[in-house]
């Protein structure tokens, strides 16, 4: 008798089958591990290319960012580190405040990230275009720079209503000329809450207000009787305290 069964080959077969399969299982997950390095690593590359392009940093340069961005303690992916140095780059930061302003935004992205849809990309965006705009709050310190702007959204948004995208909005829209003309940072920040809080669209109240600001300028006479002031009194207020001025004619 050969000793063979169909139960021994079934057996066996089952055995056999068991390790071949583990080994198959075992490749599968090699070769997806290698792509999924590959992919990644393509991914880095493309992101260390673009923050490259965007603030003009050199090669080593921009891997020695990338090192300096691991450090950071943070919640936020190393992923969306890089991406905020890459809108560093597009709003006009010099290459060595680039850190700097990662750093800032990673934390403004934790404070401010649930209100500001788009994730860390578009609060980089937000803040950095809000901190050009304010030009009287900026200063050569980037960090401190940002941070004041995001704890006075915060700190808005904590006495009202108001929430930090609508003012940005707003104080992006108006600050644009408001500032120039004589606002205050305070005060563009200060009104974009009130007109939140007041129901008004943003575009709608962003263009209303500049055009009584930019007439206000241009045609005293008018708008000094509005206040109901003297034309010399109103034209004096105007280049002096130009919100003054704005709330007189409000009244």
């Amino acid at each position: 008798e050969s000793g063979f069964s169909f139960g021994r080959l079934a057996d066996g077969f089952n055995r056999y089958f068991a390790v071949v399969t583990a080994g198959i299982a075992a490749i599968s997950g090699f070769a997806f591990s290698i792509k999924n390095l590959i992919t990644t690593q393509g991914e880095l590359d493309d992101s260390l290319a673009n923050i490259r392009k965007t603030t003009q940093m050199t090669a080593d340069e921009v891997k020695q960012l990338n090192r300096d961005l691991g450090k950071i303690d943070t919640r936020t992916s190393r992923q969306d580190l890089r991406e905020m140095a890459v809108v560093a780059g597009q709003l006009g930061i010099a290459k060595d405040d680039v850190f700097a302003f990662v750093s800032a935004v990673d934390k403004l992205n934790v404070a401010l990230g649930d209100e500001i849809k788009g994730g860390a990309e578009e609060v980089s965006k937000t803040m950095g275009t809000l901190r050009n705009v304010l030009t009287d709050m900026k200063s050569s310190n980037i960090a401190d720079d940002m941070l004041r702007i995001g704890n006075a959204i915060n700190e808005l948004g904590a006495a009202g209503f108001a929430t930090a995208p609508v003012i940005a909005d707003f104080s992006n829209r108006i600050g644009g000329i408001g500032i120039p003309l004589g606002l205050t940072s305070d005060e563009v920040l200060g009104l974009s809450a009130t007109l939140q809080e007041l129901n008004v669209s943003t575009e709608r109240g962003g263009t209303a207000v500049i055009k009584i600001l930019q007439k206000m300028t241009t045609n005293t006479d008018t708008f000094a009787k509005i206040a109901g002031m003297s034309v010399k009194d109103f034209t004096k207020l105007v280049n002096t305290d130009l919100f003054a001025a704005f709330t007189k004619v409000l009244e």
